[in-house]
């Protein structure tokens, strides 16, 4: 576990050193090495996800238990309100989990975060899609 939790500590201080307003949800508190929530303020969770999984990167929406446009009430009950909620983006790691998986992650993370930030309704000079209305 301890290889694993070096990547995901990797995830989390590339985050926060390219994202200096992202929030590692739980992050100073002991907590299991399989996974990392960060909030994303500004952006919407789904834009995000979306971008990602059209790279072939698999992520969860905010808490395990989330998936409104409304948040998670467990991140909620963690004192992190919206905008973080809304862009909560949940990262897993398991026993097969390898540093390339994570050099690709982070290789292909910034396009995504930037297109789902064009979209984002909180962004600078955003224009609601046609197919969002």
């Amino acid at each position: 576990p301890e290889e694993r939790r070096a990547l995901r500590d990797s995830l989390e201080g590339f985050m926060r050193k390219r994202y200096p307003h992202c929030l590692v949800a739980g992050g100073e508190s002991p907590r299991s090495w399989t996974t990392s929530c960060i909030c994303f303020p500004g952006l919407l969770q789904d834009d995000l996800v979306e971008g990602l999984s059209e790279r072939g990167i698999c992520v969860g929406k905010g808490a395990a238990c989330a998936g409104s446009l409304a948040g998670s009430r467990v991140l909620r009950s963690m004192g992190i309100e919206d905008p973080y909620n809304q862009g909560a983006v949940r990262f897993s790691f398991s026993m097969l989990s390898r540093p390339a998986d994570l050099e690709r992650l982070l290789s292909l993370f910034p396009e995504a975060y930037e297109e789902a930030m064009a979209k984002s309704p909180y962004a600078p000079g955003w224009k609601r899609p046609a197919e969002r209305l």
